[in-house]
């Protein structure tokens, strides 16, 4: 098979296999993506980690060159393979889009009902949010409000939650001062870049 063709996957040993996607290194932020498929029994799978992104558009397909063949894969899992790629040595993944034969109705049945293992067995689940826009997510801010927001009881979202908070700060000057200046420090900590990313809107998230 010629690296200039598209890659031919082949059927799966047996239902205790699953492939890996060795992504090899680059010592700069190169935008070709050179990797290598490995099937392996996810009962005695090396170390590796799993990837929970937002597959994105297919409007402008990229591709990954593997030494038999390429792939096409969405232009936002590029970018996260790209952004998550090593420049001292190669790095293992599971990501469904690559490691689950899309076209075979069959092995992606049969791949769906291993997911649960496949997430428990990785050593790290890697969430991507999207691509770094130079902003700097002030994680334990955000983390402070979500614990308090626990506490009140807030639920998300929901219309009473309103009702909630005016309850807590009512008749204390103090609270209602101290409202204001969360809201500016949530503000600051670009909360809006966590919660508006497509990757919370995914079905597959619960499960994953």
């Amino acid at each position: 098979m010629s690296p200039n063709s598209p890659y031919q996957y082949g059927a799966l040993a047996n239902s205790d296999s699953i492939r890996l996607l060795q992504l090899k290194l680059a010592a700069s932020i190169d935008p070709i993506l050179h990797c290598e498929l490995i099937e392996v029994n996810l009962s005695t799978a090396p170390n590796y980690e799993a990837l929970s992104y937002v597959w994105g558009k297919d409007d402008n397909p990229q591709l990954l060159h593997l030494p038999v063949g390429y792939l096409k894969v969405t232009e936002n899992l590029a970018s996260a393979l790209i952004s998550l790629r090593y420049g001292v040595r190669s790095r293992l993944l599971w990501v469904d889009a690559v490691c689950i034969h899309q076209s075979d109705s069959t092995e992606k049945a049969q791949q769906v009902a291993l997911m649960a293992r496949i997430y428990r067995k990785a050593f790290r689940v890697l969430a991507w949010l999207g691509k770094d826009d130079g902003k700097i997510i002030n994680l334990p801010t955000i983390l402070k409000f979500s614990q308090m927001a626990k506490e009140l009881r807030l639920k998300s979202p929901a219309p009473e939650n309103k009702a909630v908070i005016q309850k807590w700060f009512y008749g204390d000057p103090e609270k209602v001062i101290w409202l204001a200046a969360a809201i500016r420090e949530l503000g600051d900590a670009n909360f809006p870049m966590i919660y508006e990313s497509a990757w919370f809107t995914r079905m597959w998230i619960v499960q994953e």
